[in-house]
């Protein structure tokens, strides 16, 4: 992958799906740079590992595609992915038909309320395995050893939270 240097690295690009409450519910790990071809399958994994499909998916830019719209229009499953960051003005307008209709949900106050949620709740792990865990590279080399790797800190994750909800509870 390109870094953020601008030089060629070895690099993984860490994928998890986050529950309401917390708990990352599906993981993967792919060499690519770019999240857009990640949505449908991870939304699957979901499925597979929950029983059960999400209500909406909250999902940041870097999912926004054609293609995956017109997929989960396909699989009538919902979704809110943002458009673009709050503020800024957009540089050209959506050429497809799911990309515009997303633009005008987007304009919606219950869309901009539900989408607020996503840094709260789905960012949050995030940050702690980032913060809290101080994992910031893998150990390991190889795509198998890291993808159990990145499992393994994702599972402690979830400890955490788990950890975090019961100390919370009285």
């Amino acid at each position: 992958m390109k870094t953020g240097e601008g030089s060629i690295q070895y690099c993984y690009n860490g994928q998890a799906a986050i529950s309401e409450d917390g708990i990352i519910v599906a993981t993967k790990l792919t060499t690519s740079p770019s999240d857009q071809g990640e949505l449908v399958p991870m939304i699957e994994k979901v499925r597979e590992n929950t029983g059960r499909r999400p209500e909406i998916v909250l999902a940041d830019k870097g999912y926004l595609s054609e293609e995956n719209l017109t997929m989960l229009a396909r699989k009538r499953q919902r979704a809110l992915i943002a458009v673009g960051r709050k503020g800024k003005r957009r540089t050209k307008e959506p050429k497809g038909r799911w990309s515009r209709r997303m633009h005008r949900i987007f304009r919606l106050p219950w869309a901009r309320e539900l989408y607020a949620h996503r840094k709260t709740q789905g960012e949050r792990p995030f940050a702690e395995i980032k913060q809290t865990m101080r994992f910031r590279r893998f150990a390991l080399r190889g795509a198998a050893k890291v993808r159990g790797e990145w499992d393994l800190v994702c599972a402690a994750a979830n400890l955490l939270t788990l950890h975090r909800v019961g100390a919370e509870t009285p």
